[in-house]
């Protein structure tokens, strides 16, 4: 039985990536047997902030005073509760619900189709060509710092595959679809809502290359980033009705240490070591080297996409809009989140890889090799229950 061309086509652009998504299913499983976890359990891929996400999608949202107590730095004058967590994702389990999953399951499934779909958008991106170069950025995405989370019961991929999609319309010159598809982001995770600001700086950068005049380009970003913004203010609607609170999320993230922060200080804290405290817990992140190295990693991915796309002789759309982002959700980690943990967030970074397509295929290729030994590394603390 012949093969038409059709189907060789979808074959061409799904097998890839659904092999690199095996692969890195993989190591996680491998790495878990290693720290004596049933990677096949849904409980293993729960962490911390699932409880969260869970019972958002279980009770709805909660705010109120925190409850002090001896062993946290809260205090009654702060807020708690779960208005600080953004609802895409558990409204996503409750839709499931019909169908007889229970929300765990519903969470899990959620983030694994989000995690494929990413890596057939990048596959996508990359023309769908099988040349060694491709195939080493499509190892590194599917291995990109801050993965173990694209196979947990977190948004972090819902919110990577709704950037990917978001950059490839606009790329193409799909300015409504790419609100929309942007406002997907904005209404899951909290760096979402960064997107609103991609498409006036990428217009300003390539607007001659575009050949749009500035009214034309001003109208355009208006549109687009107004659909965008639409998922939050989305969020701050259901908070409204919820809690009688719009602003909820901010008051309960304002006790874990967002805000402005010295982007240098942030570095430094990030990428020195730090020894462990004396009386700290074995199971302590502090003192850890695995985050450092992701760190250090994402650091060196990021320099190295930025300066390659800087260098090349021909850069079209995607490249600058993939380079405005690269560039955008690099830095505002590290202004917004000088208290927070950063290795969640490193994984909003995958699209970069495309702009590694046409560098020789060792540099992907030895970037995706150190990104599966971080990878092995930071697994063991997420199974262990030291990352949050």
């Amino acid at each position: 039985m012949k093969v038409g061309p059709g189907r060789r086509q979808v074959a061409a652009l799904v097998v890839p990536p659904v092999l690199a998504w095996l692969a890195g299913h993989a190591l996680y499983w491998a790495a878990a047997a290693h720290n004596g976890f049933d990677y096949f359990l849904v409980r293993t891929h729960a962490r911390w902030d699932s409880g969260n996400y869970l019972n958002i999608a279980r009770h709805g949202y909660t705010l109120l005073r925190c409850v002090p107590k001896p062993t946290s730095p809260f205090t009654a004058a702060d807020w708690c509760g779960t208005a600080g967590w953004f609802p895409l994702y558990p409204l996503g389990m409750r839709l499931l619900g019909p169908l007889g999953l229970p929300y765990p399951r519903a969470g899990l499934l959620i983030t694994e189709l989000f995690a494929l779909g990413s890596l057939v958008l990048v596959w996508w991106l990359l023309e769908a060509r099988a040349t060694l170069a491709n195939l080493a950025c499509l190892a590194l995405a599917a291995l990109f710092p801050g993965s173990i989370y694209e196979h947990a019961l977190f948004p972090v991929s819902l919110a990577v595959g709704g950037s990917l999609l978001f950059l490839a319309l606009l790329a193409r010159g799909r300015w409504t679809a790419a609100g929309i598809a942007g406002a997907v982001p904005a209404a899951a995770y909290q760096t979402g809502v960064l997107l609103a600001a991609v498409v006036p700086v990428w217009l300003l950068v390539g607007r001659r290359r575009l050949g749009m005049h500035p009214p034309a380009a001003l109208g355009r970003a208006i549109r687009t980033s107004g659909l965008v913004a639409v998922g939050l203010l989305a969020v701050m609607a259901l908070q409204q009705a919820e809690v009688g609170r719009w602003d909820g999320l901010l008051l309960v993230e304002a006790h874990y240490g967002t805000g402005l922060h010295n982007p240098a200080a942030t570095f430094v804290k990030n990428a020195v070591p730090r020894p462990r405290p004396p009386g700290a817990p074995s199971g302590s992140l502090t003192g850890q080297p695995a985050p450092r190295y992701q760190f250090l990693l994402v650091t060196g991915i990021v320099l190295v996409a930025v300066g390659a796309t800087l260098a090349a002789r021909e850069r079209n759309t995607l490249d600058l809009v993939v380079l405005v982002y690269t560039v955008m959700f690099w830095v505002a980690p590290l202004v917004a989140g000088g208290h927070l943990a950063q290795y969640r967030t490193h994984l909003l970074l995958l699209p970069s890889v495309v702009l590694l397509r046409r560098l020789p295929a060792v540099v992907p290729a030895v970037l995706a090799v150190m990104a599966a030994a971080v990878a092995w590394q930071m697994a063991g603390l997420f199974y262990h229950y030291i990352l949050i």
